[in-house]
């Protein structure tokens, strides 16, 4: 016994549409999410109900949601259904490195007579054994106006 079933041709509906239809939905249940999670103000109408949401928006999005996203049209005024349009995201144009040759800019020329040659090892050791003499001179006196005061007293 076999079965015939016979499907009136209006009820066929084109698989391509059932995914054009999917993917729609997927775009927008996408868009409302991320409109949810942006902080702005959203309508109450969209924010309690997704599928309220998706009724407004199924006849005013593109087919195609390559790049595009919902945004506001006024920021101050937030998502609600009269404020609301498809944009494509900005895409940062790409830096390209022109190869021409370009000259460094020259240092400021120094003048050689302002700069001080370097010391050498033994002018260095001369200046810090002069150091060591002042701060020694400078204790032997200090030593010696606290004796001059001590022998006062």
């Amino acid at each position: 016994m076999t079965l015939a079933v016979t499907l009136d041709p209006l009820d066929a509906v084109p698989v391509s549409f059932l995914n054009e239809g999917m993917l729609k939905e997927r775009f927008l249940i996408a868009q409302y999410e991320r409109m949810l999670s942006t902080g702005d103000f959203v309508a109450e109408q969209w924010r309690s109900s997704r599928e309220r949401f998706i009724a407004d928006m199924w006849d005013r999005t593109p087919t195609s949601g390559n790049g595009r996203r919902l945004e506001p049209i006024e920021a101050e005024l937030g998502f609600s259904p009269d404020n609301v349009e498809w944009r494509f995201r900005r895409v940062k144009p790409k830096v390209v490195a022109s190869k021409k040759a370009t000259a460094k800019p020259k240092p400021p020329a120094i003048d050689r007579r302002e700069i001080a040659p370097k010391p050498t090892k033994a002018e260095r050791k001369q200046a810090e054994v002069a150091l060591k003499e002042a701060k020694r001179r400078a204790i032997a006196e200090e030593y010696e106006r606290w004796e001059a005061l001590r022998g006062r007293g």
